[in-house]
C-alpha cells in the first residue's frame, strides 16, 4: 500500500481548498494535485498524498463510491513510475494513448513528413455496397469524386512566436527571460500580479489565437534567479516555461549547425550514474515539507551506510523547503538508491533524484576571517584580565569586612585592633 492516491470522477467545480477540506479529516495532506489540460480544462481527476500508509488506507477505503456533491468518485492506489502493475494510458490527453493518437492523427502525420521520415501514402478507397453504386449512377454522381476540405489558415508555433517576439531586441539580454504557453488573453497587468513581490524593468507580449508569449527584463539577477525558480508553474490553467534568452551569437550558431541527435534515456541514466560514482551524493526534491532527517535516513539506509543527511530548512517556519542532500559513503550505495527510489512515492509524493555536487570547502578568506575573530577574542580576554588587577575593579565592592580593615589599617599606619576597637571609634 503506497501513501499516495488518484481520485477520480470529481465535480467539474472541484478546487484544491474544496478536495483538502474533504480530505483531511483522514490525515495530513502531503499533496493535493488538480490535474489540467493545456488550454486549463479540469480533467476531473486529481492526486492525493498523506502522511502515513495507515491515513491513505483508510481514505481509500471510506472514500471510494463515495459522494462529493452529485459525483460518485472513483479512489485508486497511485502507482509509482516504471511500475509492471500500472494501467495503461487511455485518456486522449495523455500523448501515449490510442485516443490521443486517433485525436492528433492528423497532426502527427504531418510532423513525421516534415521530418522525412513517413512516406506518403495513398488515401484508402472505401469500399461501396453495389445497391448504393446504382443509386450514385442514377443520380448521376460518381462514387470516385473527391469532397472538398476546407482547411483553417495556419497557426504561428511557439518557436515563430519566440521568433516574432525578439524582433528588434539587441543588446544585453543577461536580465531578461522568455515566458511561453501564456495564454493568449493575458495583459501585462495579470503577468505583473503573478510575477510579484518581484519588480520588473520592462515587458513585451506578442499573442497569436490560442497561446502568447512574453519577453521580460529585470533589475538584479536575484530577481531573475527568483522568478526561474517558478517554472513550470500554472497561470490561469496555462503551464509556463519560463527560459533565459539565449545571447545573440549563439543563437546564429544553433541555426547554421545541423539538429543533433536526440540523446536516448540509456545514454542519459549511464551519464547520472557516473556523476553519482563520482561524489556519493543524491540531490532529493519534491519532499514534503514535513519531512525530517530521520525519516530520509530510515528510507534510504537499505540502500548502504548514510554519511550525511542534510535536509534544507526554511530560517523563517523551520519546515523542510522540498529538498535534501543525502551523502553516502560508499558512491556504490548512491547509485542504488538513485535506480531504486527515483520516481517512487514517499510520504504521498513522487521523489526526483538527480546527482549532487561536491561539498564546497571553505575558501581562504572564510578561514582568514575565523582567525581574525579568535585573535580579537582573545585580546578581549587579556584587556579584561588586566582591568581586573586595576583598584577600580568593581569587585572591590564585594570585599569582606576583614579585607577592608586590613587595607584601611595599612594605609593609616595603625593596627588592625584599634580600628576595631569601639572605645578608639567614640575617639
Amino acid at each position: 500500500m503506497t501513501t499516495r492516491l488518484i481520485v477520480k470522477s470529481l465535480p467539474a467545480n472541484c478546487t484544491e481548498a474544496s478536495l483538502r477540506s474533504f480530505y483531511k479529516k483522514y490525515g495530513t495532506l502531503s499533496d493535493c494535485t488538480l490535474k489540467y489540460t493545456k488550454e486549463g480544462k479540469f480533467r476531473k481527476f486529481a492526486f492525493i498524498g498523506f502522511d502515513s500508509e495507515e491515513n491513505a488506507k483508510r481514505a481509500l477505503q471510506e472514500t471510494d463510491l463515495s459522494f462529493m456533491g452529485s459525483s460518485r468518485l472513483h479512489v485508486e492506489e497511485c502507482k509509482p513510475f516504471g511500475d509492471a502493475n500500472k494501467p495503461r494510458a487511455w485518456s486522449q490527453y495523455a500523448k501515449d494513448s490510442s485516443a490521443f493518437k486517433r485525436k492528433h492523427e492528423k497532426e502527427l502525420h504531418n510532423a513525421s513528413e516534415n521530418e522525412g521520415n513517413v512516406k506518403s501514402e495513398s488515401p484508402k478507397k472505401k469500399k461501396i455496397d453495389p445497391e448504393y453504386r446504382e443509386f450514385l449512377e442514377a443520380q448521376g454522381v460518381k462514387d470516385n469524386e473527391q469532397a472538398k476540405v476546407t482547411t483553417q489558415a495556419p497557426v504561428l508555433g511557439s518557436d515563430e512566436l519566440v521568433k516574432l517576439l525578439l524582433e528588434g531586441i539587441t543588446g544585453d539580454t543577461k536580465l531578461s527571460l522568455l515566458f511561453t504557453g501564456l495564454p493568449s488573453s493575458i495583459k501585462q497587468k495579470n503577468l505583473k500580479e503573478w510575477l510579484s513581490p518581484v519588480r520588473i524593468k520592462a515587458m513585451k507580449i506578442v499573442t497569436n489565437d490560442t497561446s502568447a508569449a512574453a519577453f521580460v527584463t529585470f533589475n538584479r539577477p536575484p530577481d531573475v534567479r527568483r522568478v526561474l525558480q517558478r517554472n513550470q508553474e500554472y497561470i490561469g490553467g496555462y503551464r509556463l516555461t519560463i527560459t533565459k534568452v539565449k545571447p545573440e551569437e549563439e543563437t546564429t550558431e544553433n541555426f547554421e549547425q545541423e539538429e543533433q541527435p536526440v540523446i536516448s534515456r540509456e545514454n542519459e541514466e549511464a551519464r547520472i550514474r557516473e556523476e553519482i560514482l563520482e561524489t556519493g551524493r543524491l540531490f532529493v526534491r519534491n519532499l514534503p515539507f514535513t519531512t525530517k532527517e530521520e525519516d530520509l535516513h530510515f528510507f534510504f539506509k537499505k540502500f548502504g551506510e548514510i554519511a550525511e543527511v542534510q535536509v534544507i530548512v526554511d530560517k523563517k517556519t523551520g519546515q523542510c523547503k522540498g529538498f535534501a542532500i543525502i551523502d553516502f559513503v560508499f558512491p556504490e550505495s548512491a547509485v542504488a538508491a538513485y535506480s531504486a527510489s527515483d520516481g517512487k512515492i514517499f510520504k504521498g509524493r513522487m521523489l526526483h533524484i538527480i546527482p549532487g555536487s561536491e561539498k564546497r570547502e571553505k575558501n581562504d578568506k572564510d578561514k582568514a576571517s575565523a582567525n581574525e575573530k579568535t585573535s580579537y577574542k582573545k585580546e578581549k580576554m587579556a584587556k579584561m584580565k588586566a582591568n581586573a588587577a586595576k583598584s577600580h575593579s568593581w569587585n572591590a565592592l564585594f570585599l569582606g569586612p576583614n579585607a577592608i580593615a586590613d587595607t584601611l589599617a595599612e594605609k593609616l599606619g595603625v593596627e588592625k585592633g584599634d580600628l576595631l576597637n569601639s572605645e578608639g571609634g567614640e575617639r
